[in-house]
């Protein structure tokens, strides 16, 4: 006998204990999903960053800054071309 219970109704007793234990744990855990996704929302929209669109332009700046690098490149060797030939 378990608290003056059979053990079998014992058992179920702490089953059912356990099973509602669960049951409100995992309500609480989607309750506070939703609660930090209602977070980041509002973190987002009032930041106004947007993770895709400064990505596209962090790859822009990379090409202006290969496609400068290519200009003082060929400038630098035309300079050196021009300075042989007049040597």
């Amino acid at each position: 006998m378990i608290d003056g219970a059979q053990l079998g109704s014992g058992y179920a007793a702490v089953v059912s204990q356990v099973g509602t234990m669960a049951a409100n744990a995992q309500a609480d855990q989607q309750n506070q999903q939703a609660i930090l996704k209602d977070a980041v929302n509002a973190q987002s929209s009032l930041s106004g960053v947007n993770l895709d669109e400064e990505a596209s332009k962090l790859l822009q700046y990379q090409q202006q800054y290969q496609a400068a690098a290519k200009v003082i490149s060929i400038a630098s060797t035309l300079f050196n071309q021009i300075l042989s030939i007049g040597a």
